[in-house]
């Protein structure tokens, strides 16, 4: 019987520390979509009845101070983005 005493305290404990991660990450996941909302690219679209606030317009990677971080859009094509002083304000997520 100890036996299988063991093996629920230890599924308990997985289960708890699985709990906590998966906490960790909603917050992660709402700070970001919070962060999306206060630079104007939140969930306002036809669906929800409201005009979207943001216009997304394609400009031409320009190098500035600072870094760049390169990567590709969800349509294959390649973009640069432009991290530092004078550049726009950028949010970079990565999500899996």
């Amino acid at each position: 019987m100890t036996g299988v005493y063991a093996i629920v305290i230890a599924l308990s404990v997985v289960i708890f520390l699985l709990g906590i991660l998966v906490i960790g990450l909603l917050r992660s996941h709402a700070d970001i979509l919070r962060r999306l909302e206060g630079i104007g690219a939140g969930l306002q679209g036809s669906d929800h009845g409201h005009e979207s606030r943001i216009t997304l317009t394609r400009r031409e990677a320009r190098p500035a101070p600072g870094r760049q971080v390169t990567g590709i859009t969800p349509d294959g094509e390649p973009v640069v983005m432009a991290l530092g002083i004078g550049s726009d304000p950028t949010l970079v997520a990565f999500l899996s």
